[in-house]
Parts: C-alpha cells; sequence; structure tokens
C-alpha cells in the first residue's frame, strides 16, 4: 500500500473511532514518506501523549509552515513543561484521632 492509501485508511478508521487502527495505518503512512502533513495531523489525533502531539504537529509546520490547523491545535497544546507522569505528591495525613 502507498502512504496516501495508509493514511485515507487511517482518517476512516479514526471517523469510525477506531483510535488503535488509526494510529496504526497513521503510522504506516509516515513511515513510507515522512513528508505526508496530512498523515502526521491526523496522526496527531489519535496520540496520547503531549511529547508526541507535539511532535507530529512540527512535523506538519516543518512541511506546511503555514497550516492553519496544525498551529492552532500546537497552541493548544499543554506547556513542555507540564508532565503529569513526573507528578509527586505527599500523601496527606490523616486526623489524630
Amino acid at each position: 500500500m502507498t502512504s496516501k492509501e495508509y493514511t485515507d485508511q487511517g482518517i476512516t478508521a479514526l471517523k469510525e473511532g477506531d483510535k488503535s487502527r488509526a494510529h496504526d495505518l497513521l503510522r504506516q503512512a509516515v513511515e513510507l514518506d515522512s513528508k505526508n502533513a496530512k498523515a502526521w495531523f491526523f496522526l496527531y489525533r489519535t496520540q496520547t501523549s503531549v511529547e508526541e502531539q507535539r511532535i507530529s504537529l512540527q512535523k506538519v509546520l516543518e512541511i506546511m509552515p503555514n497550516n492553519k490547523p496544525a498551529r492552532e491545535a500546537l497552541e493548544t497544546l499543554p506547556p513542555v513543561d507540564e508532565d503529569f507522569n513526573d507528578f509527586e505528591y505527599d500523601e496527606p495525613i490523616a486526623p489524630a484521632g
């Protein structure tokens, strides 16, 4: 299959709500053609990691610097230093009683 075919099938899977299949298909699309901006954009929509989303959107903007949807999506992502996986907290102290 071509990168475009993987992209089209990935978008269809995403529309059908199958994010996992969409992710796999779109990943294959960008592996075949790293300049496939459409695949990178829809791949971003399948990713759960903010870091991965940021990378995908930056790839779109490298290929198409004036791509408004990618720029707007990038601006809505949390700041780089806001990584919830590294969140540390102390257990609350139970009241004496």
